[in-house]
């Protein structure tokens, strides 16, 4: 087990599913080996007592966020790198 916080994410769970599902068709299909559980990781591998300092501090923490691009990463030596991008807007034009 590795002790986690995390902040959960709300919104339109489902078109953060269709990105996700997205991400893992063509060059990138994988068999996927657990569950999906959108959130955001703040710190990995810490002890129980920061856990609880983390979850009382945290308890009424709330953001609105708007994302316009993904970025792909790949970990190299628990180390996260970027390694494509993708805008979430129409393509563009040119000519």
């Amino acid at each position: 087990m590795n002790p986690v916080v995390y902040l959960e994410v709300g919104g339109d769970l489902d078109a953060v599913r269709r990105v996700r599902d997205g991400v893992f068709a063509g060059p990138l299909s994988r068999t996927i080996t657990h569950d999906f559980v959108p959130h955001v990781t703040l710190v990995e591998s810490t002890t129980p007592e920061r856990i609880a300092a983390a979850l009382v501090a945290l308890s009424d923490y709330a953001v609105e966020v708007t994302f316009d691009a993904a970025h792909l990463l790949q970990e190299h030596n628990r180390r996260w790198r970027p390694i494509a991008d993708a805008r979430f807007a129409p393509p563009l034009l040119v000519g």
